[in-house]
């Protein structure tokens, strides 16, 4: 749980309500590999989310509804470049930092990751991106966790009509590169710091029956010939068509909380402020040591 206090501090801070789950539903239970680990605490199954949707609508119980926000996050880890080869970026020097595109197609959907990826982005209030963990060694791994380190990319910056037959990459000059390139030939990109990118969100709230309207047009987005009524959480008989994409992040949000400075830009990038957010960060880990990192 790498970074998980440090995002919760970000969420609750730049929403003003308290954070209750961290979600990535999966009906294939193959929701919390890699990086993934390092955001998410709940384990849902798809099924038993929409169950628990559904008993939400149905109740109505709360007299301060929950209400959600979603977005798309594919973590890839970059590797470090030391030397030069024939893919190497026009005008970059070692070391330099990449990531692999994921273009083979998916026994499930019949979809690349990527594919999908950039199928997402076409819904409305969908935002999709790769984030980037520049974590390289294991020093890196037990420094303090800091949000700054995570490179988002947006897809909305990728070229269209990728070759599947070829590799292509996405490269960073260094580690905090605001400009990356879509590689194989070069087209620039934009990135920002996971702070940074969570706090230029457009994040809608929704409420259960928005939420479970919104996982339904997921569903249609990811098919090739989605069914009408069908259930985006169930899989089909033949294992192909319902799988919700990996990069899905749901946050489960409660009620309003005051936030924890005052000041504007707590967790921005100054030295400043990231003092404060460490210390905000070991305060509340003193607080509930069984949430652990």
């Amino acid at each position: 749980m790498h970074y998980y206090h440090a995002f919760r501090t970000l969420v609750q801070d730049h929403l003003g309500r308290e954070l209750l789950r961290i979600l990535k539903p999966s009906t294939t239970r193959e929701a919390y590999l890699g990086f993934d680990q390092g955001f998410v605490r709940c384990d849902v199954s798809a099924k038993d989310f929409e169950r628990q949707l559904r008993d939400a609508i149905v109740s109505n119980a709360t007299s301060v509804p929950t209400m959600y926000v979603g977005y798309f996050l594919q973590f890839k880890r970059p590797e470090e470049m030391v030397r030069r080869s024939q893919t190497t970026p026009t005008g970059f020097t070692t070391p330099y930092y990449r990531f692999e595109l994921s273009l083979k197609a998916s026994k499930l959907t019949g979809l690349s990751q990527h594919e999908t990826l950039l199928r997402l982005h076409k819904i409305q209030n969908a935002d999709v991106s790769y984030a980037c963990p520049m974590l390289l060694t294991e020093d890196d791994l037990h420094r303090e966790p800091n949000l700054d380190d995570v490179q988002v990319v947006s897809v909305s910056t990728a070229p269209p009509g990728y070759l599947t037959s070829e590799r292509h990459f996405v490269a960073f000059r260094a580690k905090c590169d605001p400009a990356p390139v879509w590689c194989s030939d070069p087209v620039p990109g934009k990135a920002l710091s996971l702070s940074e990118w969570f706090r230029s969100l457009r994040l809608e709230l929704m409420s259960p029956a928005q939420l479970l309207e919104w996982l339904q047009e997921i569903s249609r987005a990811v098919q090739a010939r989605p069914q009408e009524g069908e259930s985006w959480a169930v899989p089909k008989k033949d294992g192909r068509g319902h799988a919700m994409p990996r990069a899905l992040t749901i946050l489960e949000l409660g009620t309003e909380v005051q936030r924890a400075v005052d000041a504007p830009d707590v967790l921005g990038s100054s030295s400043e402020a990231v003092l404060e957010r460490r210390k905000l960060q070991r305060q509340r880990a003193l607080e509930d040591p069984s949430q652990g990192l």
